[in-house]
């Protein structure tokens, strides 16, 4: 939805107003769904008298796992939105809208695309807990598989219709080259690639997001300043990938292959396997193309 209404809003020439207005409205209707969503789930206990009150243990034991998460995600994928800020100092108004729109395009796809594996979680939590080690093995490959593809469609799909989409409304903003977001899309399926593999390995209730995460923060910004001078604006996208590259995805692999106890060949054969190599064929091809 906040896609869909954000890129109408350009394609009709809203301004900036109607397009946080947009986007934002649809924190709203997920408050709205996620609390019909819990009642429906959790009956009476939601909003009751005993449901409601504060368990001082309770909290003490989710907030310490929390506070990791939230940082992860701040140095995560929070770095590269924030990006968007140093962008704009170094690039002309119609680059950077191009630049927030790529960013927000990238941010919707992924959020959707993760919704076969983020939403069985809970399941692989339970079979990890009962040590059915095979059992969550498959779950978690035929879920990322299903990410991954759909990933990997949007990307390509964004690289082929994005311009013409934008061209054929007569917007105000043109969408990035194609090598920029093809670069962009890269690095989002390798951060998905190590994002995935971490969740799997944090139903062992041992999290590590502000590690993983924090590191490759830190990557993307020296990346970042030390390669701008050679690549220019592409040092963005550039900095995304071996931010990723260089720490998050096998770091967080690494821990997810080990806590099964099975080898990244076994594991990905049946998961990124195909889907990646689909990807880097047709990213060739359509670069190959683009005049």
């Amino acid at each position: 939805g906040q896609l869909v209404s954000s890129v109408l809003v350009l394609a009709l020439g809203g301004g900036i107003f109607w397009l946080a207005l947009a986007y934002s409205a649809w924190f709203l209707v997920q408050v709205v769904f996620s609390a019909a969503a819990a009642r429906a789930a959790f009956g009476e206990l939601v909003g009751s008298e005993d449901g409601g009150s504060f368990d001082a243990d309770v909290f003490a034991v989710i907030w310490q796992k929390t506070w990791r998460s939230a940082l992860g995600i701040l140095m995560g994928f929070g770095v590269l939105q924030f990006s968007g800020i140093g962008y704009a100092q170094i690039a002309s108004a119609g680059e950077s809208a191009s630049y927030l729109l790529a960013l927000r395009v990238l941010g919707s796809m992924v959020q959707f695309a993760q919704a076969p594996f983020y939403s069985r979680i809970p399941e692989m939590a339970a079979l990890r807990a009962a040590d059915r080690t095979v059992e969550n093995i498959r779950l978690a490959q035929r879920s990322m598989w299903a990410t991954y593809w759909l990933l990997v469609i949007g990307f390509i799909a964004v690289s082929v219709l994005a311009g013409p989409f934008l061209a054929y409304f007569e917007a105000d903003v043109e969408f990035v080259a194609t090598d920029f977001w093809l670069l962009l899309a890269f690095g989002g399926l390798v951060e998905r690639y190590g994002a995935m593999h971490l969740q799997f390995y944090s139903t062992t209730n041992h999290i590590l997001w502000h590690w993983a995460n924090g590191i490759a923060g830190i990557l993307y910004i020296l990346v970042v300043l030390t390669s701008f001078p050679v690549f220019g604006h592409y040092a963005f996208p550039i900095a995304y990938c071996c931010g990723n590259l260089g720490f998050y995805s096998w770091f967080s692999a690494r821990l997810s292959y080990r806590s099964v106890g099975i080898s990244m060949r076994d594991f990905e054969r049946s998961a990124v396997a195909l889907p990646g190599l689909f990807f880097v064929i047709v990213a060739g091809v359509v670069l190959i193309a683009d005049p």
